[in-house]
């Protein structure tokens, strides 16, 4: 008797299991971004979730503490699949357990995470008025006047940072103008408030065929189909400055595996749709290895930990 029962016991399990498996959101999805609007953030989770995957989502900006006021938010979400958050890398995987402790209770590493959906590297540039055209009198500027220089992110100040130490900038005559966000950074120095900013160059590139700013260089070690080869990398002049904005989709520790299966399958094939392709073709933005972001982000805390915990973090 024990043994007939059994298999409708199997049986009950199995579907269970099925159904376990096949999750997916019937009620809208509220996806947390770490940043004011027209962030690179904002840009690839639209991009992903609204324009190719076609989910019902909801997008909430939740600038403050260099995002980790986001973080902190996602942390505290119920795991059941109708929170998502798009930390940046930078902000969320060296700053905020080192910078951050009164907020971030626990390591970054804890969230479940989902992929990389983007990296741009970090543009330097300057308002169209500026005297500074190269990254020559950029250098000699931070070196023998006094400037100012905008930055919207942990992202942009280690860019910013590690550009001064390796040529020799004199931090004291430098103004660093911190701000919520990369969209109201390039605002500012396109306005002249700022003569300087760092932002990604996905965020710079909606403003630089205005004529209010100008390219000087971008950060990485990578050339973007679409850049010009007259914009040089500026690792010709600081080597190993190869810092990016970058955003990962990120659910609450502990999601369950179906939940984390269904965010995983579905974002990782959205990246590789023609239709994405062109978003980061058009925007400079490109993936690598979207899948292995666990091991991305325990490289990056490897690479820049011992540098950026000698920062000061952004407000």
């Amino acid at each position: 008797m024990k043994r007939i029962l059994l298999i409708p016991l199997l049986l009950t399990l199995a579907n269970l299991t099925f159904a376990q498996s096949s999750w997916q959101p019937t009620k809208p999805v509220t996806v947390l971004i770490p940043t004011t609007a027209g962030s690179g953030n904002e840009m690839a989770a639209r991009s992903v979730f609204k324009n190719v995957l076609n989910i019902n989502v909801v997008i909430e900006n939740k600038p403050g503490a260099d995002g980790n006021i986001m973080l902190r938010e996602l942390f505290e979400a119920k795991p059941d699949g109708y929170t998502v958050g798009i930390p940046s890398c930078v902000s969320a995987f060296l700053f905020s357990d080192s910078h951050f402790p009164q907020l971030i209770k626990q390591s970054p590493m804890n969230l479940s995470l989902i992929g990389n959906i983007g990296k741009s590297p970090m543009a330097f540039v300057a308002n169209a008025n500026s005297k500074v055209n190269t990254v020559p009198e950029l250098i000699d500027a931070v070196k023998t006047r006094n400037v100012n220089v905008g930055v919207g992110g942990s992202a942009h100040l280690l860019a910013w940072s590690y550009f001064m130490d390796k040529v020799g900038g004199d931090a004291s005559k430098v103004a660093i103008a911190n701000y919520k966000g990369p969209n109201p950074t390039i605002t500012d120095a396109a306005a002249g408030i700022v003569e300087f900013a760092v932002v990604p160059i996905a965020v710079a590139n909606t403003l630089l065929p205005t004529g209010k700013i100008k390219l000087i260089g971008i950060a990485g070690e990578t050339r973007l189909k679409g850049l010009s080869k007259d914009v040089p990398l500026m690792t010709q002049y600081a080597n190993g400055l190869n810092v990016y904005g970058c955003w990962n989709v990120a659910l609450p520790p502990n999601t369950p595996t179906p939940i984390v299966d269904y965010y995983r399958k579905v974002v990782l094939d959205a990246l590789k749709t023609d239709e994405y392709k062109k978003f980061m073709e058009d925007n400079y933005i490109f993936v690598t290895k979207p899948e292995a972001v666990v091991e991305d982000m325990n490289a990056l805390r490897k690479q820049w930990t011992p540098y950026t915990s000698k920062m000061n973090a952004p407000n």
